[in-house]
């Protein structure tokens, strides 16, 4: 890979050489640099078309609730969260970092060393939301498990109906954006 950078400079290098030329005047370069911008305002947006669905994950107020609703359930008995980023941020911001069990935070955050976010990962990006993928997150000595499904997820249905036969009891948020299951161990 490192090889090819040579001829990728080498190759701008000449793209630059036959396209400056041909911007002598302001006004092209004005052009072109509000090209540029509209490009970029364009691809930042998300898109939900027949061609392309972009989910644009980011901490919705539908994930505060999520974790409202949590907080209110596990009825102050010590619990721990699987569920992706975007929840995590709705728990920190609500909560800020109040709950550590043997050392880690109580939601997954991709930091290498919280377990709970391996077994997130095996849970909902592998699609196996079983009572025994879940039960490594209830070895920090938690007898509550709650597992977070966003509707936008891959595989949600799948993903839900293996949780919703495993799982002890579940909630719906916003018409069924996000589920929220509960493991009692």
């Amino acid at each position: 890979m490192l090889l090819l950078w040579p001829l990728v400079i080498l190759g701008l290098y000449w793209l630059a050489k036959k396209i400056l030329p041909l911007f002598k005047h302001d006004t092209s370069w004005i052009l072109a640099g509000s090209l540029v911008l509209v490009a970029s305002f364009y691809l930042t947006y998300p898109r939900l078309d027949i061609w392309h669905r972009d989910t644009a994950y980011n901490t919705t107020t539908y994930d505060m609730a999520a974790v409202r609703l949590i907080e209110q359930e596990a009825q102050n008995s010590p619990y721990v969260v699987l569920a992706n980023q975007a929840v995590a941020a709705a728990a920190v911001n609500e909560f800020g970092f109040s709950k550590y069990y043997q050392g880690h935070f109580y939601y997954p955050l991709p930091t290498g060393t919280n377990p709970l976010y391996q077994v997130y990962l095996n849970a909902a990006e592998r699609g196996l939301p079983t009572r025994d993928i879940i039960a490594p997150a209830a070895d920090l000595g938690i007898s509550q498990v709650f597992l977070v499904l966003n509707r936008y997820w891959a595989d949600y249905d799948t993903l839900s109906k293996v949780a919703k036969d495993e799982a002890d009891t579940w909630w719906q948020i916003a018409d069924g954006r996000i589920t929220v299951y509960r493991y009692d161990f």
